[in-house]
């Protein structure tokens, strides 16, 4: 418990002696989490005002706010701290609630690779027998049980200030040093890491998303640069980079500007700016085969990856690895058993000895990896089935229509999260981007759509199924469904062993 008192010393406030008896167990900023004994901070934004999340959170038993609002402090029924600013407020609390922070933190930003990179870094640490987690879009893994799922407080890519500090107190606690997470552009706009300062920052790519909330590409971009932005007077840090980046020399003179000199990875034939020498480098020797420069180390590893951007994914936890105190020469020898996570290039089954993939690829970029990926590799058709999530950006719908056109050779447009929307009119919007339809169905629902796919496939053939990959729910008029891609899937290939996951 944390006594009022420390609160308010540590936000240089006067001691107020009729409280003197408060407490609190948890710093909380969701008002439908939080109990009684937790002190809840009013975080306003566009769509929700302090006062109404004082009214949700307050319905819900919370007792105690720290506020901006001085107005609401006026009310007699709850008990208010009035601040200044409460992300500055949360700058200083998370630590007195949460500390201390992990030695090793890895925050991983990028539109696409995020979840690839924590969880292939937090696999490599388990190989070394380093006690790990990683934390993100996939929830929160660990190598030892933790007190909380991270689903419980706060689902998304990043959980809010107040989680995430109190998931990277609880790993410490439990003797975790060593943490990789997901770092969403929305958080670092929304200042949800505070007072943490990540000893290694990873970028892993930059494309269109998110349009939506950030307005512009270069609003986008400016809000994933502030990961590589030392404002704030903390330790020393380290930069991984990806070569391939848009505006790599812009982020390498931010880097350098802060006193960092970031380590770069890419493919071996990449080109750099000049006076830049790679730091790591992978080539294919074969389809399996695969040659690595890394941190001083060169070696060979077979591999089950398929697709170039799996190895760069790898080659960043493979940087990550070394510059966070793993020995690289403890882990080669294993690295066969690495394997992407769930819903990443996930190979699911096969139906007339054509193998079929899940993949979470939701925007242009991502769909055109996956989909570029499996050309060399299949000797027959290339199937596709895609929709695009309602309430987010419209613009990456065409986009990726005239992507899955230019390439794979069959497609079939079905629904992915619409969410409130209305279905077929996202489905038109992604029908827009595509000139010719000789080749395209329009089928929904999905779990008919991926049905109806499978079964046409011959030998040869490959199907991808993109955009949800890991996820087992779908969002239509604002009810949740249990649904499954990689259900749905075995109920084709497997029709007696299967779940009703996919219904």
């Amino acid at each position: 418990m944390v006594s009022l008192q420390a609160v308010l010393k540590t936000l240089d406030l006067p001691f107020q002696e009729s409280s003197a008896q408060h407490a609190f167990q948890d710093l909380v900023s969701d008002p439908r989490t939080g109990t009684p004994q937790d002190l809840f901070i009013l975080l306003p934004s566009a769509k929700r005002s302090s006062a109404m999340l004082f009214q949700t959170a307050f319905s819900r038993g919370a007792t105690a706010f720290i506020t901006e609002d001085a107005a609401l402090c006026a009310q007699k029924e709850a008990f208010f701290i009035h601040v200044a600013s409460v992300q500055k407020a949360l700058m200083y609390l998370c630590p007195l609630f949460y500390a201390p922070f992990p030695d090793h933190l890895v925050a991983v930003t990028g539109t696409n690779g995020k979840t690839s990179v924590t969880h292939l870094l937090h696999q490599l640490w388990k190989l070394a027998h380093i006690p790990s987690a990683a934390l993100g879009t996939l929830g929160l893994i660990s190598s030892c049980p933790l007190p909380f799922a991270y689903p419980k407080i706060g689902p998304g890519t990043t959980p809010s200030a107040p989680a995430l500090h109190k998931i990277l107190g609880a790993c410490v606690q439990h003797g975790i040093q060593h943490v990789a997470f997901e770092v969403s552009s929305h958080a670092l706009t929304q200042n949800r890491l505070t007072s943490l300062c990540p000893s290694l920052r990873i970028f892993t790519s930059f494309s269109q998303d998110h349009l939506d909330y950030h307005g512009s590409m270069s609003a986008y971009w400016d809000a994933k640069c502030r990961l590589f932005r030392q404002e704030d007077g903390h330790s020393s840090w380290q930069a991984i980079l990806f070569q391939g980046l848009p505006h790599f020399e812009a982020l390498l003179s931010l880097c350098k500007a802060q006193g960092v000199s970031p380590i770069v990875y890419g493919p071996k034939e990449a080109s750099l700016p000049k006076g830049m020498t790679l730091s790591a480098t992978y080539q294919r020797m074969d389809a399996q085969r695969v040659s690595f420069t890394c941190m001083g180390y060169a070696w060979e590893s077979h591999l089950s990856f398929i697709a170039d951007f799996q190895l760069e994914n790898l080659l960043a936890a493979l940087c990550a690895f070394s510059l966070s105190g793993g020995q690289l020469e403890r882990i080669i020898p294993s690295l066969s058993l690495v394997v992407s996570p769930p819903g990443r290039m996930e190979h699911v089954g096969s139906f007339r000895d054509a193998p079929i993939f899940v993949d979470y690829a939701h925007t242009p970029e991502a769909l055109a990896f996956v989909l570029a990926a499996l050309r060399p590799k299949t000797v027959g058709k290339i199937g596709v089935i895609f929709g695009c999530g309602g309430e987010r950006e419209h613009e990456k719908r065409k986009a990726m229509g005239a992507i899955a056109e230019q390439l794979a050779d069959w497609i079939i447009v079905t629904d992915d999260n619409p969410r409130h929307e209305d279905p077929h009119l996202i489905r038109q919007e992604i029908l827009s981007g595509m000139t010719h339809h000789h080749h395209v169905q329009e089928i929904f629902p999905r779990q008919e759509a991926i049905h109806q796919g499978i079964q046409t496939l011959h030998p040869g053939d490959c199907l991808i199924i993109a955009g949800k990959g890991h996820e087992l729910t779908q969002e239509i008029k604002g009810e949740t469904f249990s649904f499954s891609d990689v259900e749905c899937v075995q109920m084709v290939c497997h029709p007696k062993g299967t779940s009703e996951v996919c219904s």
